[in-house]
């Protein structure tokens, strides 16, 4: 797996957030926003970086985030989600 010249997570992690901000957001945080900011940022991620390298980003945001308080429940749909979104990336 090859090194991109610059992985920049939370440039492509924008992206999602500003599709998301155009609309009245009910359930922006563990709703299926949420579920669309995660997935479109790791197929976004697969796209540009390969599968590996977005794999890696995704698991270590989502590991941060436990860290820091987040509830396991919520981690573990974050990484179903993520996983998805892989999915799409590798398809496109």
């Amino acid at each position: 797996m090859a090194v991109p010249r610059e992985v920049d997570h939370h440039q492509v992690r924008g992206q999602g957030h500003r599709l998301t901000g155009r609309v009245l957001i009910l359930d922006f945080r563990n709703g299926e926003w949420d579920a669309f900011r995660h997935s479109f940022t790791s197929a976004e991620m697969t796209r540009l970086y390969g599968e590996g390298w977005a794999h890696a980003a995704g698991d270590a945001h989502e590991l941060r985030g436990m860290l820091g308080g987040q509830p396991m429940d919520e981690m573990n749909m974050d990484l179903w989600n993520n996983g998805r979104g892989r999915e799409i990336g590798q398809g496109s």
